[in-house]
């Protein structure tokens, strides 16, 4: 017996062959086809959402699974069409039902269907401290950071916490390199990870003293300058005064003032009495770290 079509419905046509006969009088009949109706009713089968089904904030859905719990399977020619669907949203935490959407299987098949729910998982977010160097003595510059795993146009703005960013360096530190730590960031939709910096403190003080010498004669009056000095250092932002100050080599720092950078004569002088001058300078940046130096300062004879 074959029904016309597969599909279900009522008082369908039925085509009744292949009949046969057997018996010691089969000889004396012949059979026909003929046809008769029937109906064939729609299958009933369970459609399951897999459970367990996630993604990670940021990522494109996955296609979801589901499964033929109960009454499959399929008729052989037959197939699903459509989707699964879930709840809108994007952010971890927050519940979101997988129901059936556009999944059909057919006018042949009434879908008894058994939802899940759908998961986002936190992504990845790294926060690096940025490197940074500074001068012996000065203020600690501003401390900053770089993001790398932002998702769906998300910035710094969209934490609930802001990364507090230290370091051990201070004004007071020493030649050399310390940590810069990124700490205490905070959001739902991200895992935070941290990576160190480094803050590299450079030599600031002064490296040298340079007198430029400007001919001092005996007799010329006070006031009359001996030369000019200047300092370099590491830090090319430097400032420097100058003060003569106590120490090794001080001996004459009573016969001269600093007035600037220029190393005046207190008084007039008398190269028969005394020609070499000997007087100890300190430089001092603006950090207020000092290089001490001593010079010589010849006194040029006049004829009389």
């Amino acid at each position: 017996a074959t029904y016309n079509t597969k599909d279900d419905g009522v008082a369908k046509s039925i085509t009744i062959n292949g009949l046969t006969l057997s018996g010691v009088d089969q000889s004396n009949y012949s059979l026909n086809a003929f046809t008769t109706t029937g109906d064939i009713v729609t299958k009933a089968i369970t459609v399951t959402a897999t459970a367990g089904q996630t993604k990670v904030y940021g990522s494109t859905d996955p296609v979801l699974a589901y499964t033929i719990s109960t009454g499959g399977p399929l008729a052989a020619s037959d197939t699903f069409t459509g989707v699964l669907a879930r709840t809108a949203g994007e952010n971890v935490g927050a519940t979101y039902a997988i129901n059936q959407g556009s999944l059909n299987a057919g006018a042949n098949y009434a879908i008894t269907y058994v939802g899940d729910n759908f998961a986002i998982t936190p992504k990845q977010l790294t926060i690096t401290a940025d490197n940074k160097e500074m001068f012996e003595g000065d203020a600690v510059p501003v401390l900053t950071v770089t993001y790398n795993g932002f998702a769906n146009g998300d910035d710094n703005n969209s934490l609930t916490t802001q990364p507090v960013v230290s370091t051990t360096a201070t004004s007071a530190s020493l030649t050399g390199n310390y940590p810069i730590t990124a700490s205490g960031a905070a959001s739902a939709n991200y895992t935070i990870t941290y990576a160190g910096g480094t803050m590299n403190v450079k030599a600031a003080a002064p490296t040298n003293i340079t007198l430029a010498s400007t001919t001092l004669y005996e007799n010329m009056p006070a006031g009359s300058t001996a030369g000019s000095l200047s300092s370099t250092s590491g830090n090319p932002a430097a400032t420097y005064t100058y003060s003569l100050v106590p120490g090794t080599g001080d001996n004459d720092n009573a016969s001269f003032v600093i007035s600037g950078n220029a190393i005046n004569a207190v008084g007039s002088f008398d190269f028969e009495q005394k020609s070499t001058f000997n007087i100890r300078v300190r430089s001092t940046t603006q950090s207020n770290i000092w290089l001490e130096k001593t010079f010589t300062i010849t006194i040029k004879d006049v004829n009389e």
